[in-house]
């Protein structure tokens, strides 16, 4: 079936002539053992709690100024970085984020990339403003108590547990090595900028609030669970509008509604996964480049695969 049977054209406006809000990455004093160490234009992370081969960190800021760069340290036997963002305030990254494992960012009130955000990471990246990044046994909750202990392996789920999700928003170049993958879910998706995962997997996804949403083998779709709603104490989720008061990046027109997945810039991988609990809106059918699946939620009837 040709692209432009399903996909729609939108006008959108972008402008990012003045610079994102200014944050500095600050440790929770949580007891989660995140160290920061500020030198020049760098913040180097380390610290943080280890089990097995995850090692978790906990921030109470976590934002990028344009010029800066988050610096995760780790030794060889870390397979994952997991940080959350404990605040209350969503996460403005105009930075480089670099790690050498698979990364993690989790921010229930929401998470913009600017223009100048990029990406040098030696795994996977996921960045989601979920309540909970959730194993085999356990939970890594966004605030609180969690039981580190039982959080081995690789994540097996996401928990959107509040009413409505948080907004994420990627207006920088989000690109990953070569066979690896980039995983954007939120409430509202919008891309505006670039995101590349050269031989690997681009997934985009709008979460509906009260789910848990499944991590499946690559190559496979989300599946969703239903949850209670849940209040998280200290941590209101941002919608978009809200999101993006104060920003350089202009509110896309027409209105973007909750659950949409917006494709106003560039994504190129060998498979693009995109869901939505509202529309999927590409304002260019050539935006998209690798296999695309389009999922809606929570009918599994709407998935379309597009080649």
């Amino acid at each position: 079936m040709p692209k432009t049977a399903l996909l729609l054209t939108l006008p959108f406006s972008l402008c990012l002539s003045q610079p994102l809000y200014a944050q500095s990455i600050t440790a929770a004093p949580d007891g989660t053992g995140t160290i920061i160490q500020h030198q020049g234009n760098t913040y180097h992370i380390q610290g943080g709690t280890q089990t097995g081969a995850n090692l978790f960190h906990s921030f109470q800021e976590f934002g990028l100024s344009s010029g800066a760069i988050a610096n995760f340290l780790s030794d060889p036997s870390i397979v994952n970085i997991l940080g959350r963002v404990t605040g209350g305030n969503a996460s403005m990254i105009d930075g480089l984020i670099q790690a050498n494992p698979n990364l993690y960012l989790m921010n229930p009130a929401g998470i913009i990339f600017g223009e100048n955000a990029s990406l040098n990471v030696g795994g996977d990246f996921f960045a989601t403003t979920a309540d909970q990044i959730c194993f085999e046994e356990n939970c890594f909750n966004s605030v609180g108590v969690s039981d580190y202990e039982t959080l081995l392996g690789s994540p097996t789920s996401w928990g959107f547990l509040q009413a409505q999700p948080g907004g994420l928003v990627n207006a920088g170049t989000l690109k990953v090595r070569k066979d690896k993958s980039i995983n954007l879910s939120g409430g509202t998706v919008v891309n505006l900028g670039q995101i590349e995962a050269p031989g690997g997997i681009v997934t985009v996804a709008a979460i509906p609030g009260e789910h848990r949403v499944l991590l499946n083998q690559p190559g496979q779709l989300l599946s969703l669970e239903m949850t209670d709603s849940v209040l998280v104490d200290g941590i209101k989720p941002l919608a978009l509008p809200e999101l993006l008061t104060g920003t350089s990046i202009t509110q896309p027109s027409p209105a973007v509604e909750e659950g949409d997945v917006v494709i106003a810039g560039t994504i190129e991988a060998a498979q693009v996964d995109l869901y939505a609990a509202g529309q999927v809106k590409p304002t260019d059918v050539d935006l998209v480049q690798g296999k695309t699946t389009v999922v809606r939620f929570p009918e599994a009837a709407g998935t379309t695969i597009l080649n």
